[in-house]
Formats: C-alpha cells, sequence, structure tokens
C-alpha cells in the first residue's frame, strides 16, 4: 500500500483540525458540499446545507460557519425550525453562542396566523419584528390585518406592539397605542353588525367592533347611521381578570346622538331633547372566597332613548336600575350591603343609600322546628 507524501498528509491534518474547532459542542453542521477557508476561518457549506444547535435548526442553499465568533450567516431558501413553528427567510445571520438572530424578509405562519416582517431580532424566548404585518385567517384583500411599527413575538405565541393599526386587507384606519395578545386569539372580538328599516328611524346600519388591547381587555366602539335621525356612536369594551377564587369581569355599552328627528315627549310628557345618549356598564367581581361585589348602571338620557335606538334591549329593560351590592355568604347567614341610586329623574325609584342586610338562613333545630331570623337598617330616599 503507497504512503501518502508528508506534505499530504499534513494539509489532511490541518483540515480536520479546522472542521473540528468549526462548531460549538452539539452543534450538527452538513452539507453537499464543504469548503474551508483557512485564511478567514470560515467554513462555507453549500447544498441543503443544515445546522442544528439546541433545538434550532437552520437550513439553506448556502451557510458561512465562522468558527472564533460562532457566528453564522445563512442564503437562499431559509427555513429555520423552532420546535413546531417554521420561519422563513431571505438572509440570516445567527449567534450561535448567543442563540440570538438578525433575520431580514421574516415569514412565519403559526396556525391561520401569518406574519411578515422587513428585519427582526432576537432568541427563543422573543422576537422583535420591524415593519410588521400580521394576517389572520390568510393574507388577502378581506383578510383581518394588523401593521405594527415594532412587534414583539414571544415563545408562548403572545404578541406585543407599539404604534399599530388594525383594519382589513391593506387598509388599517384604526389605531392603537398598544396591544396583548394570544396569537391564536381573532383580533376582531364581539364583531356585530345590523341593518334594517324603521318606520321612526328610517333606513338603518349599524356595526360595532372590539380589539383585544391586553390579555383580559377589549375596547371598541360601536356606531350606527339613521336615515331620519342622524348618527349615533359610542365607546364599548369588556374585561375579566384574576381568577374564580378572585377576578372580576364587566362589560359596557354607550351611545351619543345629535337627534334631529321627530322626537316627542318623554313619559313625563316634556319634549325630548336633540342631545340624547345612554351609559350601561355591569361588573361583577370576586374579593375573597366568600365575599363578592356586584352592580350595574343605567343611564339613559331620556326615557325612550334605548326604546327608539335599542328596541330589542328595551323590550327586556323597561325601566333602568342602578345598583351596587357587596355580599358575604357564610355557611348559614348572608350578610350584605346594598345600594340603590337614581341618575335618571324620569322614573320613581326608591333609593338605598345605603342598606345594611344580615339573614340567617332556615336551620333544622330538631323536634321540628326551624330557626331563620333577618335584620336590616336602611336609609330610603323617595324623590
Amino acid at each position: 500500500m503507497p504512503r501518502l507524501p508528508f506534505f499530504l498528509l499534513l494539509f489532511t491534518g490541518l483540515l480536520h483540525s479546522a472542521a473540528g474547532q468549526a462548531t460549538l459542542p452539539g452543534v450538527d453542521f452538513t452539507a453537499q458540499e464543504t469548503v474551508v477557508d483557512f485564511e478567514t476561518r470560515n467554513t462555507i457549506a453549500r447544498g441543503n446545507a443544515r445546522l442544528a444547535y439546541r433545538g434550532v435548526v437552520l437550513l439553506a442553499d448556502e451557510i458561512t460557519y465562522h468558527s472564533p465568533t460562532h457566528h453564522a450567516v445563512a442564503r437562499g431558501n431559509i427555513r429555520i425550525q423552532q420546535g413546531e413553528r417554521l420561519m422563513l427567510a431571505d438572509e440570516v445571520h445567527y449567534h450561535l453562542r448567543e442563540e440570538t438572530f438578525a433575520i431580514t424578509n421574516l415569514r412565519v405562519g403559526e396556525g391561520s396566523v401569518y406574519l411578515a416582517a422587513d428585519q427582526a431580532t432576537g432568541g427563543p424566548a422573543a422576537i422583535t419584528l420591524t415593519d410588521a404585518t400580521v394576517s389572520y385567517n390568510r393574507p388577502g384583500r378581506f383578510a383581518p390585518t394588523l401593521k405594527a411599527a415594532s412587534l414583539v413575538y414571544h415563545e408562548d405565541g403572545t404578541i406585543t406592539t407599539t404604534r399599530a393599526r388594525v383594519g382589513i386587507g391593506l387598509f388599517q384606519p384604526l389605531p392603537l397605542p398598544s396591544f396583548i395578545q394570544k396569537l391564536d386569539q381573532p383580533v376582531f372580538s364581539n364583531l356585530s353588525g345590523n341593518i334594517g328599516y324603521r318606520s321612526s328611524l328610517g333606513a338603518y346600519l349599524s356595526a360595532g367592533l372590539q380589539i383585544p388591547i391586553r390579555p383580559g381587555l377589549q375596547l371598541g366602539a360601536e356606531a350606527g347611521i339613521y336615515s331620519e335621525r342622524g348618527l349615533m356612536a359610542g365607546p364599548t369594551g369588556s374585561y375579566s381578570f384574576g381568577d374564580p377564587t378572585r377576578g372580576a369581569e364587566g362589560s359596557l355599552n354607550s351611545g351619543y346622538i345629535r337627534d334631529l328627528g321627530d322626537r316627542l315627549t318623554d313619559i313625563l310628557g316634556n319634549p325630548v331633547p336633540k342631545g340624547r345618549g345612554f351609559i350601561q356598564w355591569e361588573h361583577r367581581q370576586r374579593l375573597a372566597n366568600r365575599l363578592t361585589l356586584h352592580g350595574q348602571l343605567n343611564y339613559w338620557s331620556d326615557s325612550e332613548i334605548v326604546r327608539d335606538f335599542r328596541f330589542r334591549e328595551f323590550a327586556s329593560v323597561q325601566t333602568p336600575d342602578t345598583w351596587l351590592e357587596a355580599t358575604h355568604a357564610g355557611r348559614n347567614h348572608v350578610l350584605s350591603l346594598f345600594s340603590r341610586f337614581q341618575p335618571n329623574r324620569y322614573h320613581q325609584v326608591q333609593q338605598r343609600l345605603p342598606e345594611l342586610r344580615f339573614d340567617l338562613l332556615p336551620m333544622d333545630l330538631g323536634l321540628g322546628l326551624h330557626q331563620r331570623a333577618q335584620a336590616s337598617a336602611a336609609v330610603l330616599r323617595e324623590d
């Protein structure tokens, strides 16, 4: 068997040494063709190049790896696999030791949501996208879309944005100062609409929309245009926070209109004013294991505002009620503090300012005897 010349043995040893120093321990770096540049200490992999390290797999036409800094640059048909997440890009700079990367022209698919950005930087915990676009369902002219100057995509699927706008397709008219939401949740929640005709209102078209601002908080607005009356609009919202043992939830609806139609009179026979509006707020909260707080506010500018513009709601609530109650439920008793207020002057309501009530629940004493008790003290006012 012929022996290799000494210089060939030396060259082969240097080649293996350079290849061994090219990667960190635990890195899998393969390709159809590998070239080592001893002057720059770069290892250039071409043809189905693959670099895998700590759960991140980088696939590209070409990957250049600089051994002293452990910095990889990928170009051409790039795919980044991180768990179940697949990212596409035009160019990637990957710092293996810090486990961070910089990406040009990023595209990400997460379930039915599609993300795209001009630039992206970050690591396994979070990715910051610059000039980002989020399309829900699939990109298209009628797809719900969010655009943001900066968007952070967290490992748990939550996104946070700054200077964002939402809309449909290429049209994003609604600004969002801040936005925090799970990516698998819809960007438009509580979307509603109604169209029809009534002799007192004319032809009408109404629509409502709420947008998640942060987990558990949705804010939006509802607006309706009536050919015989004008435009009614107002903010809406809903919220929930905490857990079943200590938390709260509630909702807000409102509307205001400069009524240009035939307003007639209220239930007291007084003329209905041009400026008309309403506020409806409900709140439910568990303060402790046995302590709860419930309340609602119903402000109507006149007795006919809900009947005229929310006739479906008026069928179930014709007299607005505003109250607040705190309740402590013991093992065999209930202690409550209840207040009823009257923000509307056209209905007669007995106000409680407040009422403290104690109820001893029925209890079997044996021998056919039962006991129960009730006591209350109230400040009442009837106008």
